[in-house]
């Protein structure tokens, strides 16, 4: 393989940084979401008194009573805490292979085949992110229309998500030939 001498750039080792520091920041908040749950579940009854003493609503034609608004609070909060940690392990997978070609990239020798698969697993993970995006806005717009007597949500798929994703696929693609050319070239010396 033809490596090119160790580069010194800047913006790399911006990059780098930042990406050590988000690859921490997104496990450690995972991590802080999912050990919410268990503390939640524990003083639930604490939880949903102290916020819906004496309380009872009218949403859309039901009375709700404390019960009624406990449960939905403590269902609520554990559902966006779980979502919210599920993304923040899919972002954190992503940060860690986007760490991976940056590595490469600053090596000095990037075009190689395993970018190639970092940038397909990275297109994806955004896909996958895209899909599990869809159920937790939904969720999350319903809660919040229903409960303040608006019209029924409505989710739109975002354009530049899926675009994102296709850009990784082509750049995967890109990464492959290159890396193929550069053995054939390596071949022929």
């Amino acid at each position: 393989m033809i490596a090119l001498p160790h580069l010194k750039d800047p913006l790399l080792s911006t990059a780098r940084i930042l990406l050590k520091i988000m690859i921490w920041g997104a496990l450690i908040l995972a991590a802080l979401m999912f050990l919410a749950i268990p503390f939640i579940l524990w003083n639930a009854g604490t939880i949903t008194y102290g916020i819906t003493h004496g309380t009872a609503i009218n949403v859309n034609g039901h009375m709700l009573t404390n019960l009624h608004l406990g449960a939905h609070f403590i269902l609520t909060l554990i559902g966006f805490l779980a979502s919210v940690g599920a993304l923040l392990l899919l972002c954190w997978q992503f940060l860690k292979i986007l760490a991976a070609i940056v590595d490469t990239v600053a090596a000095g020798d990037p075009l190689i085949p395993e970018n190639a698969t970092r940038l397909r697993n990275l297109g994806w993970l955004m896909l996958v992110n895209e899909f599990i995006m869809i159920p937790i806005v939904t969720w999350s717009e319903w809660q919040l229309l229903t409960n303040l007597g608006q019209i029924s949500p409505d989710y739109h798929i975002n354009g530049s998500g899926l675009l994102m994703v296709l850009t990784l696929f082509i750049l995967a693609r890109v990464f492959q030939q290159g890396a193929a050319m550069r053995q054939d070239l390596e071949g022929t010396v």
